[in-house]
């Protein structure tokens, strides 16, 4: 089919685009009027405005300007920080520092890194942890979702029964034996895990394999994870 053949009535062309035969009435050409470009900001607060249920999902981003690494950023995450430390070298990759499986093997490693955690200046939160918190305090917020360990939501002034922390949090140690999950708030250990030093549960009756004795941080009570994690 070969393009449309006008003809000598004005705005009319033989050979509509279906089936060639039709003659197809074209009018004259009207200018496009652009939309005017809605600022994102400003989208984003119309939407909070008239909405009283917001889950939050949140990641490393918004510890950032915290001073707290992302992961993956290629230069200044902490898994190019890990990989440039001399003490982790046998490690396969960065990644097996957060490996459970690794840590009930060795967990020198894991301990050797939370001294670093552990020596960190005082934090202040974000903007974006205070924005969290403005939120629950115009009784907006549903929930936030937290992949951090660092509890500056807290710090911000998100409420305990707002926040699920969905990889556990520095405020606390947990036990690893099945039998005892003794919990410990790192408050009474810091100087211990600010050393560097392997932690052993010292519970009485612990009944504990020597491979699997430290405690970990970075869980949370499984009983509460479970009665959390999915509950808007």
């Amino acid at each position: 089919m070969g393009p449309p053949v006008t003809t000598k009535k004005q705005n009319v062309k033989h050979s509509c685009y279906g089936c060639g035969k039709h003659p197809v009435v074209v009018g004259p050409r009207v200018p496009l009027q652009r939309q005017p470009s809605i600022d994102p900001i400003t989208k984003l607060a119309e939407l909070i405005s008239v909405h009283n249920n917001i889950v939050a999902i949140v990641g490393a981003g918004i510890s950032v300007s915290c001073g707290i690494p992302d992961f993956r950023s290629p230069e200044s995450g902490l898994y190019a920080l890990i990989e440039k430390m001399p003490e982790f070298e046998s490690l396969s990759e960065p990644q097996c520092l957060f490996d459970l499986e690794q840590f009930q093997a060795d967990p020198k490693f894991f301990f050797s890194f939370a001294r670093s955690l552990y020596q960190q200046r005082s934090l202040t939160p974000s903007k974006a942890h205070f924005f969290l918190a403005e939120l629950e305090k115009r009784q907006k917020l549903r929930r936030v979702y937290s992949q951090n360990i660092d509890g500056l939501e807290l710090a911000a002034g998100v409420s305990r029964e707002k926040l699920v922390q969905c990889h556990g949090t520095m405020e606390s140690v947990t036990c690893q034996v099945k039998s005892c999950k003794r919990h410990v708030e790192s408050e009474m250990v810091r100087a211990l895990l600010a050393s560097g030093e392997i932690l052993v549960c010292g519970e009485i009756g612990c009944q504990k394999d020597d491979s699997k004795v430290a405690n970990k941080m970075n869980l949370t009570d499984s009983r509460k994870r479970k009665r959390n994690v999915g509950e808007l």
